[in-house]
């Protein structure tokens, strides 16, 4: 009897060892085959304490193929003791919580990685990018060049280093990151926007030129950004054609923001009116003072283009607009006296009637 009930026994273990192992075969083949749905399923069967590390990061690995990041990481939180967790288990909770914008989670197993992993690129580039994201560029600047004191050759950490340069101001030094980059390929839009805009900063006008030019042709000149930048940078030289160009191309784009318009074309105005094209420039002056018609100073500039084009009669009427909104002004001695330069060049003309 005893011998019976043992076989018994023994016959049931080895069917449940079979069973088990069945079940990992028939989950491993379902992975492998992207039925990552079904995988779980036979997974979640075979969970044992002899076999519970792999199982739970294989179970973790299709929740991330399903995007299901919250079961992932629950997966992985399994592992017990947490000592067990490998750099790459840690990785995957990071990347999980970041993709569901848990910060405060984000921030905990980021710091965690590195005290651990110090030579994780990856992680000491996305932690930096989430600092300069929190608006802490100078922690990022200091992660970042720690980082690359013990590894230069990681072009994502040098991405980060100079664009923390480029926030806190530092330009020299963003701009010599960035051409690390584009030397390496990275001939793509933001390259090419930062470097413009470092050498603009560093008022090397020719180089920032050719850099926004590239970023143009990347946006296929539909970047409002980069059209303002060429505009100024083109006025500044001495190109006030092209940047007339760029400033109608920006004007055509933009959204109908008031605001926004209302400096575009007093901008444009400016600048035709640099070319001595009084009635383009104008034309511009008219369009901003629709955009802001309390903006007293372009009833006046609106004036003066009239005086560049002989035209008397509207150049008094843009005159009194001028006077009959001046008490908008700031009251200083400068105001006063363009007022009273005004009120004289009315009477004059005037008195010329009679």
């Amino acid at each position: 009897m005893n011998k019976f009930l043992l076989l018994f026994f023994l016959s049931i273990a080895t069917q449940s060892v079979s069973a088990d192992a069945n079940s990992h075969n028939k989950a491993d083949s379902l992975l492998a085959n992207f039925d990552y749905s079904a995988a779980v399923l036979y997974y979640q069967q075979c969970i044992s304490d002899d076999d519970s590390l792999r199982v739970f990061r294989k179970l973790a690995l299709c929740y991330r193929k399903l995007g299901d990041y919250k079961s992932e990481i629950s997966s992985l939180l399994r592992i017990v003791p947490q000592d067990s967790l490998q750099h790459d288990d840690m990785r995957q909770i990071y990347y999980s919580y970041s993709r569901l914008q848990d910060t405060i989670s984000v921030d905990i197993w980021g710091k965690r990685i590195l005290k651990d992993y110090p030579s994780d690129g990856d992680i000491t580039a996305s932690v930096a990018a989430d600092m300069m994201q929190k608006g802490d560029f100078l922690s990022a600047k200091t992660l970042t060049r720690k980082y690359l004191d013990n590894d230069s050759l990681n072009l994502f950490v040098w991405r980060q280093y100079g664009y923390s340069c480029y926030l806190l101001g530092d330009y020299e030094t963003a701009k010599n990151s960035y051409i690390r980059l584009y030397k390496h390929g990275w001939n793509n839009y933001e390259v090419n926007l930062i470097l413009g805009i470092c050498y603009g900063e560093m008022d090397k006008r020719e180089e920032a030129y050719s850099y926004l030019l590239a970023a143009d042709k990347l946006k296929n000149g539909k970047d409002f950004m980069v059209l303002k930048l060429l505009a100024d940078n083109s006025l500044k030289l001495g190109l006030a054609f092209e940047s007339a160009t760029y400033l109608e191309k920006a004007i055509s784009i933009v959204q109908p923001d008031s605001c926004s318009m209302f400096h575009l074309y007093k901008k444009l105005g400016e600048t035709y009116f640099e070319t001595r094209n009084y009635e383009k420039a104008c034309n511009a002056f008219c369009y901003a003072s629709k955009m802001n018609p309390d903006h007293v100073l372009t009833y006046y500039n609106i004036a003066q283009m009239y005086n560049g084009m002989k035209d008397k009669e509207n150049e008094i009427k843009y005159y009194r607009l001028f006077l009959e909104k001046s008490d908008k002004l700031p009251q200083n001695e400068e105001n006063q006296e363009l007022i009273t330069n005004i009120k004289s060049i009315i009477d004059i003309i005037d008195n010329r009637k009679y």
